[in-house]
């Protein structure tokens, strides 16, 4: 189970047990999130009415950012209120998206109260 450490208001910084990943995430309009798995870099952001969560591929290029090898990670999906979502919903995405590139069947995040997204 990843560890999660609120170091301010509105922000969080996730660290699963094995240390194959770890981020901070936060923010509102938009929030985002920033951190890496498998020494790659790791992105996601959340405004308006969706977010986007990517991994750069081999070359360090994010799919955003015109990475197209076959290596590379892009999810997106929609949110009535993305840009004002909670860190807890943020990091259960996060979550989900790295549980699926890192072919897990599931990873899951811990809120405030110690209990599962």
């Amino acid at each position: 189970m990843p560890r999660v450490e609120y170091f301010e208001p509105g922000y969080a910084r996730v660290r699963d047990s094995d240390n194959v990943y770890s981020y901070e995430i936060g923010g509102n309009c938009p929030v985002q999130g920033y951190g890496d798995v498998r020494g790659r870099e790791l992105y996601f952001r959340a405004r308006w009415v969706s977010w986007s969560f990517e991994i750069a591929d081999s070359n360090g290029i994010l799919p955003s950012n015109d990475g197209d090898s076959a290596d590379g990670f892009y999810r997106k999906g929609d949110h009535p209120a993305a840009g004002w979502m909670l860190i807890e919903e943020a990091a259960a995405i996060v979550e989900r998206c790295l549980a699926e590139f890192l072919g897990n069947k599931k990873l899951s995040c811990q809120t405030r109260e110690n209990q599962l997204c």
